[in-house]
């Protein structure tokens, strides 16, 4: 909820509420091989309602997509699998979007179903060599001394 007080006065702008639960699971393995970093994150939403201006009905909008943006679907994950030796890293992973309601309906009035139903869409593949991970881990420590200063 958002108050704004200028030369009109008080004005309620509408509420969001937003619930759920975030899980992560990672690992990290240092064999011969190199180090091996496997990753699980996913969102449970159980809570999505909207009411944009003062006075109208709360709507649901967990897995039910909306023009203004303000929704989510009931379940998106990642998994991913990182590998590093020396100089070299390569990351590989695949996300899911849980089945949610397109945003227009059709033309006979019904709604397509969306989503991943299943299955896991490809991310990005990342494959670096030395040059690039010098620049990252030079990047990394200008990082930690800048946290270090505010703290």
């Amino acid at each position: 909820m958002s108050n704004h007080r200028g030369k009109l006065g008080a004005r309620q702008l509408g509420k969001i509420k937003v619930g759920g639960i975030d899980y992560q699971v990672t690992y990290k393995a240092r064999t011969a091989y190199g180090e091996w970093s496997p990753s699980i994150t996913a969102t449970q939403t159980y809570k999505y309602t909207v009411a944009l201006k003062t006075g109208r009905t709360r709507n649901d909008r967990v897995s039910t997509a909306n023009t203004d943006f303000n929704w989510a679907p009931r379940w998106k994950a990642t998994a991913a699998l990182g590998w590093k030796l020396g100089p070299y890293l390569v990351d590989v992973g695949g996300r899911y979007l849980g089945r949610y309601r397109d945003y227009s309906p059709l033309v006979n009035g019904t709604y397509q179903q969306l989503g991943s139903s299943g299955f896991w869409m490809p991310a990005p593949v990342l494959i670096s060599g030395s040059c690039f991970l010098q620049a990252r881990a030079g990047a990394r420590a200008l990082m930690r001394k800048l946290e270090a200063r505010m703290s």
